[in-house]
């Protein structure tokens, strides 16, 4: 990610993976890569990547690989919030919460020096 960050600097213009150099877009997809490795992330992918593959033997019956999470057009939006996450540390905005989330008072009522690591 933080290679990412240093090279999001030397970019000119709209931040988005269209836009953005060959190299950058290199390091955009081996991020994305690294994500399909999570449990969670390549899981979900697969269930998608058997209901594509079970969509196209409607079509075909030639034997399909599974290719990479980067390399499906259909998740470019992937690839996008990566970028939007980096760009958000490279200018230094960093949170862990969704945005939609409620800031509720449970934490708040802990004393600070339960906050620290």
């Amino acid at each position: 990610m933080m290679t990412l960050v240093n090279q999001l600097k030397t970019v000119k213009g709209k931040k988005t993976y269209g836009y953005l150099p060959k190299g950058v877009k290199k390091i955009v997809d081996e991020i994305v890569n690294q994500m399909e490795q999570l449990p969670v992330i390549d899981e979900c992918y697969q269930t998608w990547w058997e209901f594509q593959c079970q969509i196209e033997d409607f079509y075909s019956e030639r034997e399909r690989q599974r290719p990479p999470l980067s390399q499906q057009k259909e998740f470019r939006s992937i690839k996008n919030a990566v970028i939007q996450e980096v760009e958000s540390i490279r200018m230094g905005v960093v949170t862990f919460e969704d945005a939609s989330m409620d800031e509720s008072t449970e934490f708040s009522a802990l004393p600070y020096n339960c906050w620290e690591p």
